[in-house]
């Protein structure tokens, strides 16, 4: 063990690796195996695990609601604990529950327990874990054999019941989860979706999936709060551009309101995350109309806003309007981009205004072979973001990760490294910060500069 130990996991002291095979050897002792089953409503494996549309349609219980209460709230422009204590989310993006295999990634190549270690021992305290609607309905399907060689216990789950077990596996050993509904049907990225709805699938639909979501984790409460859908914009069946206000089907605004209503329904204490538009890249609109707590009329007690918002190096700048101006932060000077940043989002934590909340910042990164000025633009971001204490979401922890379904041979298997494979960027996703066998964070300039953030308190 103490050879797999030097092998595969450099980056780590012994010390911590010992914690971490300890956790792991504990949880395969049948009475503690006994002790995580009863903790679970449905059993170790959620095997008993409701359907989506056989859940009670009344609230949560008062039990719920107390043991569910979140960890971290919002207060002001800060995320904070329970005693108001500030809290600095600093989150990695896991994706997979998204994807084709509607799987978390690397699960065939590491235990959950060992990964979370490496998350908690780089610094990361939360994890921003996508689903699409499509697994929560898709049952044809039962963990493969790789994953359930390096993970056990989800073994013979379908899609939806494993995702209730890793967001479990991930809270318990003591991360945050933020559960963002990423697509509607399972896959990469989909050009042919971008609103919350499709032709086949629409906004009722949707909103029913977030009250499914809401009961699974009405009582954990290291699920802290709900981002309602990545990065809205048209797209290239339907080219009408979601708006902020005014009603209709596509006013993006009038649907988290709704969708805050649902999730909170089944546990209040939960914090919303609302994103904004043209790809998640802007807060301009909430200026003149803020969500606030008078569109919750039925709420007693506090609300919980957080804005959720994402930034690269290829994004813009906005018009009073938000519409986009096509000219890229990588192209202006450092103190032009902090004024595009503030105006894009900062402007929301930086005031004392209806629309003030907290900020995370749910994606932003850079791949290891980033032009000088991409990488410039990287860290001029993490200098604003430090300088205001923003929290953020690094995109992405799945690393050797193919940008189509035919690459995957050529990413996941064959090529041994970013920097021997000239062509790795063209077909893979080179932006995540684990190495191919998911033992270790790779070593290099992005590691480096994310640091001090993650040091920070």
């Amino acid at each position: 063990m103490t050879a797999w130990v030097k092998r595969h996991s450099p980056m780590l002291p012994i010390s911590m690796f010992g914690i971490v095979l300890a956790l792991v050897a504990a949880l395969t002792l049948p009475g503690v195996r006994v002790a995580v089953a009863r903790a679970l409503p449905w059993g170790s494996h959620g095997a008993g695990m409701p359907a989506p549309g056989s859940i009670p349609p009344s609230p949560s219980s008062a039990a719920d609601l107390r043991a569910g209460a979140s960890e971290v709230v919002t207060a002001g422009h800060q995320f904070t604990d329970r005693s108001g204590r500030p809290i600095l989310l600093k989150s990695i993006m896991w994706e997979g529950f998204n994807d084709i295999g509607m799987m978390a990634h690397g699960l065939d190549r590491q235990p959950l327990s060992y990964i979370a270690g490496l998350l908690k021992h780089q610094g990361f305290d939360s994890v921003r874990l996508l689903f699409s609607n499509g697994m929560l309905h898709f049952t044809h399907r039962k963990t493969d054999a790789a994953v359930a060689q390096k993970n056990p216990e989800l073994a013979g789950l379908i899609p939806r019941q494993a995702f209730y077990r890793v967001v479990e596996e991930i809270t318990k050993a003591g991360l945050y989860v933020v559960i963002d509904n990423h697509q509607t049907r399972s896959g990469y990225f989909r050009h042919d979706e971008g609103q919350w709805f499709t032709a086949n699938y629409d906004e009722s639909r949707w909103l029913r999936d977030w009250d499914y979501v809401a009961y699974l984790f009405r009582a954990n409460p290291r699920v802290i709060g709900y981002e309602f859908r990545n990065e809205v914009r048209s797209n290239h069946v339907d080219p009408t551009e979601p708006v902020w206000g005014g009603g209709g089907k596509y006013d993006w605004r009038r649907a988290q309101v709704a969708a805050a209503t649902t999730v909170w329904r089944r546990n209040p204490a939960k914090i919303a995350f609302i994103s904004g538009l043209d790809y998640d890249s802007t807060l301009v609109p909430v200026v003149s109309d803020p969500i606030t707590a008078k569109d919750f009329p039925d709420m007693h007690g506090p609300i919980y806003l957080a804005y959720s918002v994402h930034s690269f190096a290829w994004f813009s700048s906005h018009d009073a309007q938000g519409k986009s101006l096509n000219i890229h932060l990588f192209t202006m000077a450092p103190a032009v981009q902090r004024q595009v940043l503030y105006a894009s989002f900062g402007f929301v934590a930086a005031s004392n205004a209806a629309y003030t909340a907290p900020i995370w910042l749910s994606e932003f990164g850079v791949t290891p072979d980033a032009s000088d000025t991409y990488a410039a633009t990287f860290k001029n971001l993490l200098s604003y973001l430090s300088e205001l204490h923003i929290s953020f979401g690094y995109y992405t922890l799945s690393s050797w990760y193919p940008k189509q379904p035919q690459y995957m041979s050529h990413c996941y298997d064959n090529a041994p490294t970013a920097q021997q494979d000239p062509g790795y960027g063209t077909h893979c996703n080179n932006y995540g910060l684990l190495d191919r066998d998911w033992s270790r964070f790779v070593d290099d300039w992005r590691l480096e500069a994310l640091k001090p953030l993650l040091s920070s308190p």
